[in-house]
């Protein structure tokens, strides 16, 4: 199963090289990772996500004993990151994680062949805040454009609900990325992030099942308003 999971990780990189014109191959995967800077976001500045907290050492075919283990991992990290910020950039979000002045929560959706989304809850001053974006692209290829710009008011109590089940949940001690053994052929990035005063932590999961973070995800959902066939929600 591990060696299933593996390879759908490559088969991912695969695709995305392949939509942007490039002609990388990645060899094995347990070997050597070639990944052309052409893919990255240069300016870390730019970046959405601390690249620290997403080198995955536990998901991985075989451990490696040389020293390019760990340097492998953070490129992979990087595309990762890449990946997932330009896909936030096309939604035109703030970065979360430094230099944010407001307690947030965000879920950004990624499904291969769907359009991305993200569904920020916000406390400014004394408003609760959701905005609730889309954009025309897929959440695994070109993220697209903009087509969906919305600033739901919500109230105390459902602000209140949220962060009680963030809490519950122990989301501050939740690590980014988690050991599974499910093999997956397709599927979405669930993408939660909290910050709250200095405090920051984001987790993503490949189309989790009946976990907390899954739940808490789709209470963004249901407060969005967002119409979203059972079928799509994976």
């Amino acid at each position: 199963m591990e060696k299933a999971k593996y390879i759908f990780t490559l088969t991912l990189m695969t695709l995305f090289f392949t939509v942007h014109g490039q002609n990388e191959t990645v060899i094995n995967g347990i070997d050597k990772v070639d990944l052309t800077d052409r893919l990255y976001v240069k300016d870390t500045n730019l970046l959405f996500f601390p690249t620290r907290l997403l080198i995955d050492t536990v998901n991985v075919y075989k451990l490696e004993k040389d020293s390019t283990f760990y340097q492998k991992r953070k490129k992979f990290a990087l595309f990762i990151n890449s990946w997932f910020s330009k896909q936030l950039t096309a939604l035109d979000e703030p970065r979360l994680y430094k230099n944010y002045d407001f307690d947030t929560y965000r879920f950004t959706w990624l499904r291969t062949s769907r359009n991305p989304i993200s569904i920020r809850l916000e406390k400014r001053n004394n408003g609760y805040f959701l905005f609730v974006k889309r954009a025309d692209g897929l959440g695994g290829y070109d993220p697209g454009q903009l087509v969906q710009n919305d600033t739901i008011r919500i109230t105390e109590r459902q602000w209140k609900g949220v962060v009680r089940k963030v809490n519950n949940i122990n989301f501050w001690g939740i690590p980014t990325v988690k050991k599974s053994n499910k093999a997956v052929k397709d599927g979405a990035m669930w993408i939660f992030e909290a910050r709250k005063d200095v405090k920051y932590n984001m987790v993503y999961r490949h189309s989790p099942k009946g976990t907390e973070v899954r739940k808490l995800c789709i209470v963004f959902l249901e407060m969005s308003g967002l119409k979203i066939h059972k079928d799509e929600i994976y």
